[in-house]
């Protein structure tokens, strides 16, 4: 039972509980802060609504500018905004582009035709189908990027560009030439009987017959492999002159480019 006698020391601190109740009360009702950048994209469609299509428009353009903007979760709707703006006050072209720059952030964007007008959600439609048509494909015919480090192998620039038969074979007969004109080489130098002087040092007219011989195929298949190697070359830079895509390596007549 409640004793008055005892009042004294126990409501005031009781009654010290009330005002700390009712601000946490007040805390957890008050609403959370308004967000600035909605605020004014409200008033900017507060100005469109009303009818003030100029000062819609001139808020709508400087929210969009700002950095913080750009990924705010309403920036879909304030390039919208913007564009539906612009199309009432007549410029077709500003409209356009920004509905470009609002497809370039979400290409899936749609409009809901229960909120905006028809003309909006037509234009708007327009402005897709368009730029679904412009847009470069990303096919390109088979081809594939050729690396600058190809040219250091013949026939390697045909295999990048799908012409793997030819590439392959040219490589096999460059190699094959090159291998023969390396083991031509090495049994030149065994009829050198002085490796420290210029020349081939033979030792009879025999030897040196046999020597002519071998010399003359080496340089022969040298040459060869030298000619494949640049038919090879310009044939695979010629090849892919007419292609529009990024290449490592590219040629112009009197000048030869490499990308690394």
């Amino acid at each position: 039972m409640f004793d008055p006698g005892q009042g004294g020391s126990y409501a005031p601190p009781m009654l010290l509980l009330f005002p700390m109740l009712a601000s946490a009360v007040a805390t957890a009702q008050a609403p959370p802060p308004a967000d600035p950048l909605d605020q004014i994209l409200d008033s900017a469609l507060e100005a469109y609504f009303a009818g003030n299509l100029d000062a819609a428009r001139t808020t709508l353009r400087r929210l969009v500018l700002q950095p913080e903007f750009q990924q705010h979760p309403s920036r879909e709707k304030g390039y919208l905004a913007l564009a539906e703006v612009e199309y009432y006050l007549g410029e077709r072209d500003a409209s356009w582009a920004t509905c470009v720059t609002l497809l370039g952030i979400n290409p899936d964007y749609k409009i809901d035709p229960f909120v905006h007008p028809p003309e909006i959600v037509a234009f708007f439609e327009s402005v897709r189908s368009t730029r679904s048509q412009t847009e470069p494909t990303q096919e390109t015919s088979g081809l594939t990027q050729v690396p600058a480090w190809a040219v250091l192998f013949p026939g390697t620039i045909q295999i990048y560009n799908d012409q793997r038969i030819l590439g392959t074979v040219t490589l096999g007969v460059v190699g094959a030439l090159s291998a023969t004109s390396t083991s031509l080489y090495i049994a030149l130098r065994r009829y050198d009987l002085d490796l420290n002087q210029p020349g081939i040092q033979v030792a009879n007219l025999d030897d040196k017959s046999q020597a002519d011989q071998l010399l003359r195929w080496t340089n022969g298949t040298r040459w060869a492999v030298a000619g494949l190697w640049s038919a090879s070359l310009i044939h695979g830079l010629v090849s892919t002159a007419g292609v529009e895509r990024t290449t490592g390596v590219s040629w112009t007549p009197g000048t030869l480019h490499f990308q690394w």
